[in-house]
């Protein structure tokens, strides 16, 4: 029988998986864009009115009314308590009190 030997493990290697790779490829190349982009920038003489601010704001607001309203079904799912097996409802505590007890249990 031939013994198969196996190379040595070179150590746990950082981004081994193809879509790790490709993740960080993307990211390197958006920031390599970015950085030439802010690097290259040129004085603008324009004038930017005071309720633009503002406008940005409400933007951002309206987005994030719209996301709460998209996922309000899930962002209440992962909020919500979920029911605990021990205390499950048992059949005959639906009972009344005078289904148990009968119906001179509250008499005085």
């Amino acid at each position: 029988m031939a013994v198969v030997k196996k190379e040595p493990r070179r150590g746990n290697r950082l981004f081994s998986s193809p879509t790790q790779r490709t993740a960080i490829s993307i990211f390197l190349t958006i920031g390599m864009v970015a950085g030439v982009l802010l690097t290259s920038e040129r004085p603008a003489y324009g004038y930017i009115d005071p309720g633009s601010g503002l406008l940005s704001l409400q933007l951002i607001g309206a987005w994030f009314a719209g996301a709460f309203f998209v996922f309000r079904h899930k962002l209440k799912a992962l909020v919500a308590r979920k029911p605990d097996d021990r205390f499950e409802e048992h059949p005959s505590s639906t009972r009344t009190c005078s289904e148990v007890n009968g119906p001179m249990a509250h008499r005085d």
